[in-house]
This record gives C-alpha cells, structure tokens and sequence, in this order.
C-alpha cells in the first residue's frame, strides 16, 4: 500500500486514512499532514515521531493494518533522518 521512492512517502488513500486515524489516537500532532495527502512537507521532527509512534503502539495495530503497515517505522526514521518528507 505504501513504498519509499525518490524521498517521497506514498500512501494510496485507503492507508493514508488509517495511519492517521492511528496516530490522532496515539496522540501525535497531526499539524502538518494534509488530509488529501497532496505533496505538502512533513518535517524530520515529526517524521521522528510517526516512527516512534508506530514502533511504540505496534501491540494495538491491528492484524490486518500490521500486514502493510510493517516496516514503516523503519521508513518513517529514515524520512527524520533524511529531513523530512513530501506526502503523496
């Protein structure tokens, strides 16, 4: 449902939804993520905290979200790491 490319994060619509639902539930800040998931920038700060939201909440994903949500910590990380990312 997603892949890293080109330094962009891409998430068809279905999973963008859910990963945010996941994350207001976690309580990370959802200030700079665009509802249509439209190319604006998400900083390294809470690319940081994406990551370590979904690394810290994994036990509460649920089965069928843990399917394609696995590994995405990792890319998350390397978003702060790389300075941010677009959303697409």
């Amino acid at each position: 449902m997603s892949k890293k490319e080109n330094g962009y994060l891409h998430y068809n619509w279905g999973a963008w939804s859910v990963l945010l639902r996941y994350l207001k539930r976690w309580g990370v800040s959802l200030d700079e993520f665009s509802d249509s998931n439209d190319g604006d920038t998400i900083s390294s700060k809470t690319c940081q905290k994406v990551a370590d939201a979904i690394k810290a909440h994994w036990h509460k994903v649920s089965p069928e979200d843990k399917h394609w949500l696995r590994g995405h910590s990792i890319k998350w990380h390397r978003n702060a790491k790389e300075g941010g990312a677009e959303q697409w």
